[in-house]
């Protein structure tokens, strides 16, 4: 005689990085893609079959004394799509923020497991292994046999993106010994399990949208007039490829061209010099979510410069190629990632990333006939909302839960 077999009660808890909705949150330490990805991810979550999440972050602020304030104590939020999130305490200063994030972050994920100590399965994901810190969480997870699942959005090369210091290359090993003993991964690029825990299951996660976003876009067409309008948006960095793209513009002589680039960092008063002597470029800063959704209704292009000539590209990946593709409007990028073996025919590739290439593509896209373009982004509008979408990525994170992760037996 058979004994029917219960689902498992699962209580879960999650640890981010990210600012809450009001401005005053918004500084040059906020990563406007990690926000967008880690509040739409936990909206679809909240909606899903899986337990609402316990929710700590790090809200992210540059340190002092950058930042005047010194240290940040424990306070509660509340998101826009209704969950509660409660901030971690750190000092803000050196090495003791890392520091720090990590024991509060431990700590909080000890308060939650006793709280929840009669669920079957606590589940612990977090964003990244760096801020705040993943070992002291991975130590407090083995004591008390918590299944830590990170989502390991980017591992950035000591000496490329980041600097080459002894702290960078701490973080950077401690990365690679920690990734093949956590007990489920959640990955942004293949490469990651490729190169640092080869044969480990894992749940490819590169980004997404909520389907509410498709249907946007579905029912918004772009607003006709005699411009070729390409939108650039993305943290304005050499990685992203914004050099290549103003280099470019500096090789095409199309007086039909319009070119909005929106987004900040270390090359924004590039931007800005180009746009003022450029009348074709228009620099819009660093803008609200909503305004970037705004200037891809009225694109003819969308850009994706991600560069592929760093050992960094091998494990990040711009999750805006997601979100473009859910536009519908025709995408130009890279061959970053997986990329071209994922979406290679629902995009426009760039095999040369330099100037004159990118400038023959942009020039000869301007040429294609509009209904030959619209074809290409509808095809990937289609794939977004078939594969793509937050709410089917949570439904498939829940089945990789349950297939690699949960290893209780069961009765027969």
């Amino acid at each position: 005689m058979n004994v029917s077999e219960e689902k498992p009660t699962i209580a879960l808890m999650y640890l981010g990085a990210f600012a809450p909705d009001q401005q005053e949150y918004q500084n040059s330490a906020t990563s406007t893609a990690g926000d967008l990805f880690q509040k739409n991810f936990l909206t679809a979550l909240a909606g899903s079959t899986l337990p609402s999440p316990t929710v700590h972050a790090y809200i992210p602020v540059p340190s002092f004394p950058k930042a005047k304030k010194l240290f940040f104590g424990k306070k509660k939020h509340q998101l826009s799509n209704g969950l509660a999130v409660t901030s971690l305490s750190h000092i803000n200063f050196g090495a003791f923020k890392i520091l720090t994030l990590g024991l509060s972050a431990a700590w909080r994920t000890f308060v939650w497991a006793i709280k929840n100590r009669k669920a079957d399965r606590r589940v612990v994901i977090c964003y990244n292994l760096t801020a705040p810190p993943a070992w002291p969480i991975s130590l407090v997870s083995k004591i008390i046999q918590l299944d830590l699942v990170p989502f390991i959005g980017d591992i950035y090369v000591p000496g490329e993106v980041v600097k080459d210091t002894l702290l960078r290359r701490i973080e950077f090993n401690g990365q690679k010994r920690l990734i093949p003993k956590v007990d489920g991964l959640l990955i942004a690029n293949q490469a990651i399990v490729d190169d640092f825990a080869p044969n480990r299951h894992s749940l490819l996660l590169e980004g997404g949208v909520m389907e509410s976003l498709v249907h946007r876009f579905e029912n918004h067409p772009r607003e006709q007039d005699t411009t070729f309008h390409v939108v650039f948006a993305g943290q304005l960095s050499v990685l992203n490829g914004v050099t290549l793209l103003l280099d470019a513009l500096n090789l095409l002589e199309m007086p039909n061209l319009r070119v909005s680039i929106l987004g900040g960092g270390e090359f924004a008063n590039v931007a800005k010099e180009a746009a003022e002597k450029d009348p074709r470029i228009t620099y819009c800063g660093l803008r609200p979510h909503e305004d970037v959704l705004k200037h891809y209704e009225q694109a003819d292009l969308l850009l994706n410069l991600r560069r592929t000539d760093f050992q960094t590209q091998r494990y990040v990946f711009p999750s805006k190629v997601v979100e473009c593709l859910a536009t519908g409007r025709p995408l130009l990028t890279t061959c970053t990632g997986h990329v071209e073996k994922e979406f290679g025919d629902m995009v426009f590739l760039l095999r040369d990333e330099s100037p004159l290439a990118l400038a023959e593509a942009i020039r000869s896209l301007s040429k294609m006939t509009k209904q030959n373009r619209e074809m290409v982004g509808t095809k990937a509008q289609r794939h977004v909302m078939e594969h793509k979408t937050w709410e089917g990525n949570v439904r498939r994170l829940e089945n990789y839960l349950d297939q690699n992760v949960f290893t209780q037996q069961r009765v027969a």
